[in-house]
């Protein structure tokens, strides 16, 4: 039988063998396995050798026992012990030992959290935190706090943290070989908040500039970054002069460059906080190098020297000399020269003052001069024939000399000359010479007419509307060629899908003409075309809308729960707009056919008007049609309650006329009953019960209740005779009001279904409320049984002679119908006394 053995890790464990050595203790052989593996042999009493991965850990013990030093968790195993005997050199079999199961007890150990650990956790969050301990035997982990178990698992969970749950608490990690525990913090955070934050400042140019930023938070490692712009300062140019640590910020040599927004970010592991200053850096006057260095004026011309310059504080006074001698002092940064001569021309300078001083002067040199003026200018306009010489001289003189060129179609030569050999009929146009120097530059034009071709392209000045299907079209004339012109003007229609093939033409020598009838709403292209006796030219094209209006929606009105109108000839689509009270049209759709549903229009307390307005584009709308109104106002509650109590009254007095009809008829059927106590019972089966017509399209239009008629009881069948007349009653009285109180709509459903609960609640006769009994469109299909296996008809001798008997001859449908029921009644009793 096994055994086990017990030991902890590290300390030593002896294994005995349960076997005896030979009692001379020599000739015999002792091994140990390991789960079948040879860990230790010995011969006789010799000590013995053991496996190599073993060694200095395994020895033999007193006796066949086994030592193993340092218990680990890997010897834990089964272990069995076997020896073997030699006579005269023969081993015998060897002899096994029981075995021995060695378990190894591990002390527990918490590989989480860390002793001493802090934990933050934020109010009003869930918290979970996990001890992972490990042992053998498995420990029993539990989580305490001030003495006390608050988990008894290896998870500590918070659903909402409050400020109670604050404190120490403590990992407990047990068994067998004994306990450890970790200890942890659990604290609330503390955002990061500015202690000393930092406050703007002014310094000057040159000199150095010191901020210190602190914070406090928890936990309480904050770190702190500076920006200047939003950007860190170690990326910027003032990082090269700053010094940054534990929320300082140094800067030596502040420059201009400096001046702007900076930044402090303190953060902990539970957020960032932000403080910005802004530093302001004043310096001296600089003047800036968009400024002019040389100015050279034309005689009796105007001008203005600048002496920009950037300064904080701002300029207060600008000193001006020439050639070294004081001028002016002015307040702004401009010197003005009016008509200026010879004596103007020099060298000038500026000095520009701030609170902080004066900066550095800045001069600039003036220059007088005479502006270019032509010495030969060549003529307003030059004829010349198709394939001649054309040379065109143009000459200017100025002090400094001038640069002189010509531009035709923004194309440059320069030259005094402008010369083409052969001219052509592309060459016609205007030409225009420049003289240009530092001074001024002056220009004048030529145009050169070309002759003996066809006509240059005429220009389309205007084309404007000519009543809604007119065009007035108007251009200027090019060159004629030399020749008399005309003109030809095309007014081709576009469509959607482009040019139509639809053209209209009109000629004429003068330079406007007007085009009528065209299409409605038509789009046309303008061509012009100018014609000699030597060709033709044609103007660019133009596209235009001729000036069709759409007409005003005619006949607006409602029909049913919709608006109509005629529809308008052109219109591509209508909007609908609408008035509430005394307010401005507003657009409340717009649809492509003419009819619009007033059903999603919004009900109101003011009568709403509504108008229709024609689209098509780009035309302009038409014009509004006729408003159509809608009442919107809705009748009082007191209103509907008055016709309900006026409803009300009706019913009560038609109601007392059905208790005193019922109460009479009642009073005669008990005097019946009475005369018929000592008659014989007649009983029937299978009758069927007919109805006048009249009375059953009134039932079944209206179901109603009605009494059991084969209750055996002879007084219950009276009593319901009476229910079923006063049934019939209530029917026709709802058939009443319905027909009499017949009004507005919306009203008339309100106190219809009042007042029909009303009835039916509270007036209605005893029958009605019995829950068994069924309505009379129900009960004629109980009562009428097949015609063809049940032949008794009310015109057989039985009903003759019980109708002879007992009824009185009724000529009205109510009356007949109470008749029927009673015969049925009879026959069924007639029928059970003879079985």
């Amino acid at each position: 039988q096994m055994r086990t053995h017990w030991a902890r890790k590290g300390r030593p464990a002896t294994l005995n063998c349960t076997l005896k050595a030979p009692p001379d203790n020599t000739n015999f052989s002792l091994e140990w396995r390991k789960d079948g593996q040879l860990v230790h042999s010995a011969y006789g009493s010799e000590p013995g050798h053991s496996s190599p991965g073993l060694q200095g850990r395994i020895a033999r013990s007193e006796g066949l026992g086994l030592t193993i030093h340092a218990v680990q968790r890997e010897d834990e195993a089964v272990y069995t012990c076997s020896v073997t005997r030699f006579f005269s050199s023969s081993p015998t079999a060897p002899i096994v030992a029981p075995p021995v199961r060695l378990v190894v007890n591990v002390p527990p150990t918490i590989s989480e959290p860390v002793h001493g650990e802090v934990f933050f956790a934020e109010e009003g969050k869930p918290l979970e935190i996990k001890c992972s301990s490990s042992a053998v035997p498995p420990p029993e982990v539990s989580w305490i706090k001030n003495g006390k178990i608050v988990s008894g698992s290896n998870v500590l969970s918070i659903p909402s943290v409050s400020v109670g749950h604050q404190g120490s608490y403590s990992c407990l990690s047990a068994n067998s070989e004994g306990r450890v525990e970790a200890v942890i913090e659990l604290r609330f955070p503390k955002r990061v908040h500015f202690d000393y934050p930092p406050q703007n400042k002014t310094v000057v140019a040159g000199s150095s500039s010191f901020w210190n930023c602190h914070a406090t938070g928890y936990p309480d490692r904050i770190n702190y970054e500076w920006k200047f712009e939003g950007k860190p300062v170690k990326t910027t140019a003032v990082g090269l002069r700053a010094h940054t640590g534990n929320g300082e910020l140094a800067i030596r040599d502040v420059k201009k460059e400096d001046r702007g927004m900076y930044t402090c970010h303190a953060r902990n592991i539970f957020g960032e906080s932000v403080t910005a200053a802004f530093l302001d850096v004043q310096y001296l006057p600089e003047i800036l190098s968009t400024n002019v260095e040389v100015y050279t004026l034309a005689v009796g011309s105007n001008a203005t020297l600048t002496c920009a310059s950037d300064a904080n504080p701002a300029v207060t006074m600008v000193n001006w000399t020439r050639n070294g001698h004081f001028v002016a002092t002015k307040e702004t940064d401009s010197f003005d020269l009016i008509n200026v001569s010879a004596e103007d021309s020099g060298l000038y300078a500026c000095e520009v003052f701030n609170s902080l001083g004066r900066g550095t002067p800045f001069e600039m040199h003036v220059i007088v001069a005479q502006p270019p003026a032509f010495i030969v200018k060549p003529p307003p306009e030059i004829r010349v024939k198709v394939g001649e010489r054309l040379d065109v001289r143009c000459a200017g003189f100025a002090d400094p000399t001038p640069i002189q060129y010509w531009i035709r179609n923004q194309e440059r030569t320069a030259s005094e000359y402008f010369i083409i050999e052969r001219v052509a009929y592309e060459d016609d146009g205007v030409y225009e010479c420049v003289v240009s120097n530092a001074v001024a530059t002056v220009k004048t034009e030529t145009r050169v007419r070309v002759e003996n071709t066809q006509p240059q392209p005429p220009r389309i000045n205007q084309v404007s509307c000519d009543g809604e299907r007119g065009l007035k079209i108007a251009w200027s004339e090019g060159f004629d060629g030399g020749h008399p012109q005309r003109f030809i003007i095309y007014a081709e229609e576009i469509s959607e899908e482009g040019p139509s093939g639809m053209q209209r033409r009109a000629e004429t020598d003068q330079k406007e003409v007007d085009m009528d009838n065209l299409s409605p709403f038509g789009k046309y292209r303008i061509t012009i075309e100018a014609v000699n006796r030597l060709g033709s030219a044609n103007s660019t094209s133009l596209d235009r809308h001729v000036c069709t209006r759409l007409s005003s929606p005619e006949d607006p009105r409602l029909d049913r729960d919709r608006l109509v109108w005629q529809p308008i000839e052109g219109a591509r689509s209508y909007r609908v707009e609408m008035k509430n009270g005394g307010g401005h049209y507003a657009q409340v759709a717009e649809v492509l056919h003419p009819h619009f549903s007033i059903s999603s229009i919004t009900r109101s307390a003011n009568d709403i008007d509504l108008r229709i307005i024609g689209l098509r584009q780009p035309f302009p709308p038409s014009a509004p049609s006729r408003p159509v109104t809608i009442a919107m106002r809705e009748t009082s509650q007191d209103g509907q309650l008055a016709l309900a109590l006026c409803g009300g009254l009706l019913l009560f007095v038609f109601l007392a006329m059905i208790l005193f009809i019922a109460r009479r008829n009642s009073s005669k059927m008990r005097r019946k009953e009475k005369h018929a106590t000592n008659s014989p019972t007649f009983h029937s089966y299978g009758c069927t019960v007919h109805t006048p017509q009249v009375v059953r399209q009134m039932y079944d239009s209206h179901p109603v209740p009605l009494p059991n008629i084969y209750d055996h009881d002879s007084e219950s069948f009276t009593t319901a005779l009476i229910d079923g007349e006063i049934n019939f009653l209530l029917v026709l009285v709802i058939q009443i009001k319905t027909l009499f109180f017949r009004v507005d709509e919306d009203i008339g459903e309100a106190w219809s279904e009042h007042s029909r609960d009303h009835v039916v609640r509270g007036l209605e006769a005893p029958s009605l409320r019995d829950s068994t009994t069924p309505s009379l469109s129900r009960s004629r299909s109980i009562v009428q049984y097949d015609h063809e296996a049940l032949s008794i008809e009310r015109e057989s001798v039985v009903g003759d002679m019980l109708r002879s008997k007992y009824f009185v001859s009724a000529d009205d449908a109510h009356s007949a119908l109470i008749d029927e029921l009673r015969l049925a009644r009879l026959r069924k009793e007639f029928h059970q006394s003879h079985l």
